[in-house]
């Protein structure tokens, strides 16, 4: 699974500590492990000084681009993008 991958101190070690990165997840996703997985990511993205935002949206689940949002999502990496560009 991509998360875990994400999480092993030596592939954390190969990214780029400038590049930033924002992780987006429904916290009622079963995948995420209900938001858990997604925070687990955070701490260890954190820990090893990487340039990371997390975004967890309370009443979303797996598809948050395609539930009736009213483009919350996409709107929220619209700012992210344009932050960091």
């Amino acid at each position: 699974m991509g998360i875990e991958f994400n999480q092993k101190k030596k592939n954390l070690k190969k990214m780029d500590k400038q590049m930033p990165i924002i992780l987006v997840s429904g916290k009622n996703d079963p995948v995420g492990s209900f938001g858990k997985g997604v925070k687990k990511t955070y701490k260890a993205f954190k820990k090893h000084k990487l340039n990371v935002e997390m975004k967890l949206y309370p009443e979303l689940r797996h598809e948050i681009l395609f539930e009736n949002t009213e483009g919350l999502v996409l709107n929220d990496l619209l700012t992210f993008v344009q932050n960091n560009i």
